[in-house]
């Protein structure tokens, strides 16, 4: 049992939290100031850490090795949700990398969670914060969607047989075809 709940995404979420908390940056935080100061992160969180995300990569040191590790943190709980832009410059012949939000992507999944509920039932006040000028958008955007009673679509109805085969039929009344 205790297997499966360590690879679990809600125990994932939890030692991301945990990480945040020791590192002190907020949640989705990707703007914190990346210095070469010494992280002071518990050993056994960092391996907990590596163990869940099942991965062999160095144990960030500093907040400049921070960055990309809580980053692809995040990437492997939401899977193929592109959150964050990356963009590779370089200055002074030093290459960098600037990550920012992907405001088109977390603008839908606002407008789509705005289509199951009417407020923002289940999302952490935090994120709600953080997010708080992209939501706006999303609650604007999702005022031109068309009502549920505007939609007039034949669609056939499948059911199940009492021999557990499907019958496909259209309960249509018309007898004439509707071309």
């Amino acid at each position: 049992m205790f297997y499966k709940n360590l690879y679990s995404t809600a125990n994932k979420i939890k030692l991301l939290r945990e990480l945040e908390k020791e590192a002190k940056i907020g949640i989705f935080d990707i703007n914190f100031e990346l210095t070469d100061k010494k992280l002071d992160i518990n050993p056994i969180l960092l391996q907990s850490i590596k163990l869940a995300f099942r991965t062999t990569k160095e144990e960030p040191k500093t907040y400049k090795e921070l960055l990309p590790f809580y980053i692809n943190r995040i990437e492997n709980i939401v899977g193929n949700i592109k959150l964050f832009d990356k963009k590779r410059i370089q200055e002074n012949k030093v290459r960098k990398t600037i990550y920012t939000y992907n405001t088109k992507t977390i603008q839908n999944i606002f407008e789509l969670h705005g289509l199951k509920y009417s407020s923002h039932y289940g999302i952490h006040e935090d994120i709600l914060k953080k997010f708080s000028d992209i939501i706006t958008i999303a609650n604007e955007d999702t005022n031109n969607i068309i009502d549920n009673d505007e939609i007039n679509v034949d669609v056939p109805i499948v059911g199940i047989n009492d021999d557990d085969s499907y019958d496909e039929t259209n309960y249509d009344d018309d007898d004439d075809d509707d071309i």
